[in-house]
């Protein structure tokens, strides 16, 4: 499966597990990663894609945004209801330039042990 195939509207909650159903069983590969891009989408789901690329690297969520044949940014509000808890994303609030702070390059504000804390 591909994002190109998904290019539809968001996917409700049934549709989603009907689609990780049949990604899951037509998956061939290292199962970690399968886990961790089914993680991050659920994740993503209750924090926005917004918040998600600020827990892991641009590269990496393309790779899960192709195993699971689905686009993050469809699939995922930009902000959601729980991204006010995570610490990374209280701190980005006051970055002039979000994708700075996303790459790493943002000399004000960088990622701290705590970034990835849900309070």
């Amino acid at each position: 499966m591909s994002i190109e195939d998904n290019k539809e509207a968001l996917l409700t909650d049934e549709q989603l597990i009907s689609h990780l159903n049949d990604v899951i069983k037509q998956f061939r590969g290292q199962t970690d990663e399968l886990k961790y891009a089914i993680g991050t989408l659920i994740l993503g789901r209750h924090i926005g894609w917004k918040p998600t690329y600020l827990l892991s690297n641009v590269k990496t969520l393309t790779k899960y945004q192709r195993m699971l044949g689905l686009d993050f940014k469809v699939q995922m509000p930009e902000v959601g209801y729980k991204a006010a808890r995570l610490i990374g994303w209280q701190v980005a609030q006051y970055a002039s330039n979000f994708w700075r702070v996303v790459s790493g390059q943002s000399s004000d504000y960088k990622k701290t042990k705590d970034w990835k804390t849900l309070e």
